[in-house]
């Protein structure tokens, strides 16, 4: 069987489990879909997922299935209930259950599934929605080295390195122990933060000189920029951070062993909840400080918001597309691996719309080239509307994943949508280009 003619199933499609989904489409795999809110299937349908019924239904139909799920108890749901994946799994089957739960619960699923004759793998993964879309999110792989070497294509899709920790298990746990870190790295950062701002010292000029201190942090670099801006859409929600604290505290019991920081860190995070904080990111208990310490934690706007239900990083006044800068795109198109590989195996035409003019990239023959004289093409076109003021609002469409882009009618194509699909990584490399661009770059 070719790699691409495997079938694959996805249960649970929330803001990680369906950029995932769009991963998978966008690398050409067959998808089956099933979420309890039958709305977010339907919203996967135009970019090429079929929906299943039940998770039952989906077992019988898919070679490999994942599932991301919020919590444990709708895991043992899925994979349990009566038209569970496990009533419907053959064997042979794989499944790859991805979500943030209990070691005990995946260890007692791992032995369920495998008298069925069907394997399943414990992959975790860490990153936001959007590094999803980007095929970089960190994956922590447990269960069968042989079956976790079959699906790691499919993995690769969403994933930037998968790194094995042993059996069924062994991943959630280091999952657990990974985000113990980091709800107490980002809350004691929140809290010195607002220390310093009380002192007097200005926000943007605090974070840059802490983001290049000892200590900084990943999630200090990543998601304080956001917080400057006024912006907390969740990438990682302050539910699920006391959620997984609570996990935290319940393998800690079970080893006899005393945590008591992460249970002030949890007790935190319950604060926050109680604040009407759950919906929003991690970086949002900095509010809490910034109430008890009577300021406000605000900089120059890092992203800008769109007015809708996705951002961008802001680029300035947007590119002017000159002839000269549209040839430097061209370059460093070329010069993108996944760019080359995305025209080896398929043709198209990018066409940038830019109030009354257009320019297009001609995608064939594993290169990229600017057509400055237009004309008409039997390839499949890809229409990307923007001004040739500002490239904002396209950036944040791409940004936001490509059935958001599509709804807000940013992206429109002439031919197969299987060419907005496959090209999906290209026509995104494209707008990162635009985006430099607007800053000089």
């Amino acid at each position: 069987m070719r790699l691409r003619d495997r079938k694959v199933g996805f249960v649970g499609l929330g803001n990680m489990g369906g950029a995932m989904v769009e991963a998978i489409l966008a690398d050409g795999y067959r998808v089956w879909v099933y979420d309890i809110d039958a709305a977010a299937a339907s919203a996967l349908e135009p970019l090429g997922a079929q929906e299943a019924p039940g998770p039952g239904a989906l077992a019988a139909q898919a070679d490999v299935i994942l599932t991301s799920l919020p919590d444990a108890r709708a895991v043992r749901a899925v994979y349990l209930g009566e038209e569970g994946l496990v009533s419907g799994a053959r064997p042979g089957t794989v499944l790859v259950e991805l979500s943030t739960i209990d070691p005990a619960t995946i260890e007692e699923l791992e032995r369920v599934v495998s008298e069925r004759g069907a394997v399943l793998l414990d992959v975790p993964v860490s990153g936001s929605p959007d590094e999803a879309r980007r095929g970089e999110l960190v994956l922590t792989a447990g269960g069968e080295r042989e079956a976790l070497a079959a699906v790691e294509p499919i993995l690769k899709c969403f994933g930037r390195t998968i790194q094995y920790v042993g059996p069924a298990g062994a991943a959630k746990i280091v999952k657990i122990v990974n985000n113990m870190m980091t709800m107490g790295n980002v809350l004691v950062a929140a809290e010195a933060f607002c220390v310093g701002v009380k002192a007097g010292i200005a926000p943007d000029l605090l974070f840059e000189v802490l983001s290049g201190s000892g200590g900084r942090s990943h999630h200090f670099t990543k998601r304080f920029p956001n917080a400057l801006a006024g912006d907390f859409k969740p990438g990682f929600s302050v539910a699920l951070g006391e959620k997984d604290l609570g996990l935290a505290l319940e393998l800690s019991l079970s080893l006899d062993m005393p945590s008591p920081t992460t249970g002030l860190v949890r007790q935190m995070y319950r604060i926050a909840m109680s604040e009407g904080l759950s919906s929003e990111d991690i970086v949002a208990v900095i509010k809490l400080f910034e109430k008890w310490s009577g300021v406000q934690a605000r900089g120059a706007a890092r992203r800008e918001a769109s007015g809708g239900d996705h951002e961008v990083e802001a680029v300035g006044e947007g590119p002017n597309l000159t002839t000269e800068l549209l040839r430097r795109i061209e370059a460093k198109l070329n010069e993108d691996p996944v760019v080359v590989s995305n025209a080896r195996w398929y043709r198209a035409t990018l066409r940038l719309v830019c109030d009354e003019h257009s320019w297009d990239y001609r995608v064939a023959d594993g290169r990229v080239q600017l057509v400055e004289d237009g004309g008409s093409s039997q390839d499949p076109q890809v229409r990307i509307r923007g001004s040739s003021e500002d490239w904002r609002p396209v950036l944040r469409g791409l940004r936001g994943g490509l059935h958001r882009a599509f709804r807000h009618r940013l992206l429109t194509f002439d031919g197969d949508a299987v060419a907005t699909l496959i090209l999906w990584k290209t026509i995104w490399r494209l707008g990162e280009a635009l985006a430099e661009a607007g800053q000089g770059g």
